[in-house]
């Protein structure tokens, strides 16, 4: 995954970010691509197609993340299909988190306009798993070790048209067009038989609960008394 930094004033020290890399990368790996829940996520990231930022901020600015998205608004469709950005001091809980989210979409709509290239949707370790039904089930399928805002181009998703591959995946936040929303439902309708079947919940649990741990080890130097 190439690193698409934010402002300067806006990065964590280095040794500190490069473990957020590290476990960033190993969510991505372990579970988002094992399990197949982004289904480009492997193809961009061999690609170079995916680049990350990593934010020092503990509050809800919203200028570091503007500033860095149009860095991003600026990349070459055939460059660059997502944006992670991840705040691993975000100052709040998953509620605060959501709430910076939808004044940062909102901002970055008013700034880029309807014809924005991407669209963000948020990913979250305290994300609960209700599994009353598809769509119940993919907030908790976006649970990443860190508060991050995973930020894909409009023509991207406009490839999960074609008939899925198996396994769970998907990202229905995203999703704006009708033609869109159908599969939307096709693929929580996926997540959803892998999660419930024998099996599927307690291994992306072990997996998630071992990278937190790790997490949890690793940023000490920097965030003693973490959760």
């Amino acid at each position: 995954m190439r690193p698409l930094p934010p402002r300067p004033d806006d990065r964590l020290p280095p040794a500190f970010e490069a473990e957020v890399q590290r476990i960033n990368d190993r969510y991505v790996h372990e579970i988002v691509e094992r399990f197949k829940i982004c289904p480009f996520a492997r193809a961009g990231r061999e690609k170079g197609r995916i680049v990350r930022g990593v934010f020092a901020q503990r509050d809800a600015a919203l200028e570091p993340a503007l500033a860095w998205l149009e860095q991003l608004e600026a990349t070459a469709p055939e460059a660059v299909e997502m944006g992670i950005a991840v705040y691993p001091r975000f100052d709040g809980d998953l509620l605060a988190f959501r709430r910076y989210a939808r004044a940062l979409i909102a901002a970055h709509t008013e700034r880029f306009g309807p014809q924005r290239a991407f669209v963000g949707v948020v990913f979250h370790p305290d994300w609960k798993l209700v599994p009353t039904s598809p769509a119940s089930l993919v907030p908790w399928l976006r649970r990443s070790p860190d508060p991050t805002l995973q930020w894909t181009r409009r023509s991207t998703l406009a490839q999960i048209r074609r008939p899925l591959p198996p396994g769970p995946f998907g990202d229905r936040g995203l999703v704006r067009t009708d033609a869109e929303s159908r599969v939307s439902s096709r693929v929580a309708a996926a997540n959803f038989a892998f999660v419930t079947r024998e099996g599927g919940r307690e291994r992306i649990e072990g997996i998630l609960a071992d990278i937190l741990a790790d997490r949890t080890r690793s940023y000490a130097p920097w965030m003693p008394g973490q959760r």
